[in-house]
């Protein structure tokens, strides 16, 4: 049932899914009429604390799997390991037939497309929030949404508050330029990581920021405020948008958040095929996760602007409190064209044998 062309045809379209920064960091082996799921170390960014960026992202890739089977009238079990291990598997895919074959959002998985343009200001209608919810019914995540204007403009500054701290922050910033790549050359020689074009940078801020990676010159150009009055810039899109959706799991565990990026990856093909465009951030959920497990990684000063952020980001999403944060996602309509980039590690570099 399960051919090495299927096999490779359904590692071809998890590879399409979105991953933190690009790093595309999993692996597949084909067991029988089974699929094991790895994450790689090496592809890994080193100060995602739970390693939860590497988790929301195979849920991504094994919900593309979960489609593709799915649209050639196959059942794919999804059985996930006790806790998260490198070098051991942790997800077991397993097909079989028995489904007619079903119409979904495959399509749309080599279209889906990260969009930071400046968005319309157009508020999606209770309508559009209620088809977009009932996509993920039968996975196990939370969403809560906002349509309110003054709630965007406060997630903006929430965001220009936050987001510099990985460039001020030395453990961050060498995580950052460690997987930054400059040009299309070095794009193509990694293959994985990312593209500074990719995330709208002029060339000559590209030539300036690429000088950055010496924490030095870093230092001393952030004693003028240049890494906060970058981040107010960048902030300043995300006062225009449909909507915001914030999605959480009940734990920060293994299951939890391969949960919640099999939803954020169904909920992301599913605005795509409606017009839609989605933008998301995780800074800040990463923020408020290190904050609550981790504050000694940060500095002093970051400690107290991250409670101060996160009373303000209560006040839109409630539940926070009660929920292990994954992603913010902007939702909305555009008239430009994503940024993309299609570098992708090819598939036999995914498939261990």
């Amino acid at each position: 049932m399960l051919s090495d062309s299927l096999f490779q045809e359904l590692v071809k379209m998890a590879s399409l899914a979105p991953s933190a920064d690009n790093m595309q960091a999993w692996s597949f082996k084909k067991i029988g009429n089974s699929i094991e799921v790895y994450a790689e170390e090496k592809r890994m960014l080193p100060m995602d604390i739970h390693h939860m960026f590497t988790q929301i992202s195979i849920g991504a890739a094994i919900q593309n799997i979960f489609l593709k089977a799915e649209e050639k009238g196959l059942e794919c079990k999804i059985q996930y390991a006790e806790k998260f291990q490198i070098d051991k598997p942790i997800v077991y895919l397993t097909l079989r037939e028995g489904l007619q074959n079903k119409m979904n959002l495959t399509e749309w998985i080599p279209k889906r497309s990260t969009n930071r343009k400046p968005y319309q200001d157009k508020i999606l209608s209770e309508s559009q929030l209620s088809m977009l919810a009932e996509s993920i019914i039968g996975i196990d995540a939370k969403m809560q949404w906002t349509t309110k204007k003054i709630d965007f403009k406060t997630l903006a500054k929430i965001d220009a508050n936050t987001s510099y701290i990985r460039i001020e922050h030395k453990p961050f910033h060498k995580e950052l330029y460690d997987i930054l790549r400059f040009s299309d050359r070095e794009m193509k020689l990694h293959g994985f990581g990312l593209n500074a074009k990719s995330l709208g940078i002029p060339p000559a801020i590209s030539l300036f920021a690429k000088k950055l990676k010496n924490w030095k010159i870093n230092q001393f150009i952030n004693r003028f405020g240049a890494a906060k009055m970058n981040a107010k810039l960048m902030a300043k899109t995300m006062k225009n948008a449909g909507a915001y959706c914030f999605v959480s799991t009940s734990d920060s565990s293994l299951k939890g958040y391969l949960e919640a990026g099999r939803a954020i990856q169904q909920l992301w093909l599913k605005a795509n095929s409606e017009g839609l465009s989605v933008h998301p951030y995780g800074v800040l959920p990463q923020y408020l996760t290190r904050l609550s497990d981790a504050p000694s990684s940060f500095l002093p000063h970051h400690i107290e602007i991250i409670k101060k952020q996160k009373e303000r980001f209560v006040q839109i999403f409630p539940s926070e409190f009660k929920q292990s944060p994954a992603l913010l996602l902007r939702i909305g309509y555009t008239n430009k064209d994503a940024l993309r980039s299609d570098t992708r590690l090819n598939t036999e570099q995914l498939i261990r044998h």
